[in-house]
């Protein structure tokens, strides 16, 4: 499950494209949870220019639910897509959905799609039972994001990344040129949109994992009983080829690469969140963020 409180998208002119954010789970069949909530009231900007108005902003107040897949969410404003991967032809199954369990103010319901999708006391929480395979849910704002012409923008969340690494649950955020359901590109599942990119933020030092543990060799000033969490991997997709590069080794001449840079100190489970900021352009993309339950500094992450 995943708890989420406000996401942002702004922008410094009006966009094309569209930004998603996808929850993805590997290999272990439990239920996870994240939360997004900014680390201080209002949708913030924080490494915006002075003075950016955002294009969009949702503070998940209160249910909207409009009878679509959605959930609680507005579907006139948001629109929410799943992709399941427990598939037994032996036993005639494809995709098929399972209940979850999911967390709403402290009570712990059985729920199934669209349910999945809920807000309690001001917080948005989803909930995923991945049945020992591959699953992914992603929900986009339908507000158009331009990065045409030179323009940058910003897509900032808050989020409670607990994540356990690439093979186990992680957030990560994609953007599309079109509305396509469930952008996701993983070994043993895809839903590869035409055009866009993806930023996976899995790359995690449990506590006491030792100083072997990849991602802390980019935040040696925190000690091996804080968790640390940073992006680790990345995808450019052109024409529906996919390209991708990962924070941890060195990438094939000619693609594009991912550089670490910082840390942000790892969630400890839902309401204790990160703030999230990648500054977007056709060249480069800049990922910010805060410690879980901080409200700053903002770090660079990539």
């Amino acid at each position: 499950m995943h708890k989420i409180k406000r996401l942002i998208c702004a922008a410094t002119q009006i966009i094309t494209g569209l930004a998603a954010l996808v929850f993805g789970s590997h290999s272990f069949a439990f239920a996870q949870t994240f939360t997004v909530t900014p680390p201080s009231p209002g949708c913030q900007l924080l490494s915006a220019p002075a003075g950016t108005i955002p294009a969009f902003c949702d503070t998940f107040d209160h249910p909207a639910g409009t009878g679509t897949n959605s959930g609680a969410l507005d579907g006139t404003v948001w629109g929410v897509s799943r992709y399941f991967g427990a598939v037994n032809t032996g036993q005639n199954q494809y995709y098929d959905v399972s209940p979850t369990s999911i967390q709403l103010c402290g009570t712990t319901y059985s729920v199934i799609a669209p349910n999945d999708v809920q807000i309690c006391d001001g917080q948005l929480v989803e909930a995923q039972f991945d049945q020992t395979t591959v699953t992914s849910l992603a929900m986009y704002p339908k507000q158009p994001f331009d990065i045409s012409g030179g323009r940058t923008g910003t897509i900032a969340f808050d989020v409670s990344n607990d994540s356990h690494g690439g093979h186990s649950v992680w957030p990560e955020l994609w953007y599309v040129d079109k509305p396509v359901p469930t952008p996701f590109v993983h070994d043993a599942l895809e839903s590869v949109p035409a055009n866009g990119f993806g930023v996976r933020l899995a790359g995690t030092c449990p506590a006491n994992s030792g100083g072997g543990c990849g991602a802390r060799f980019f935040c040696p000033e925190y000690p091996e009983s804080v968790p640390v969490v940073t992006v680790d991997a990345a995808w450019v997709v052109n024409n529906y080829v996919t390209t991708e590069a990962d924070a941890f080794s060195s990438p094939p001449p000619g693609t594009f690469t991912v550089t670490p840079v910082e840390c942000v100190q790892a969630s400890s489970g839902p309401g204790n969140m990160n703030h999230f900021e990648l500054r977007v352009s056709q060249n480069e993309i800049d990922v910010y963020g805060i410690d879980a339950g901080a409200t700053g500094p903002l770090k660079k992450s990539r």
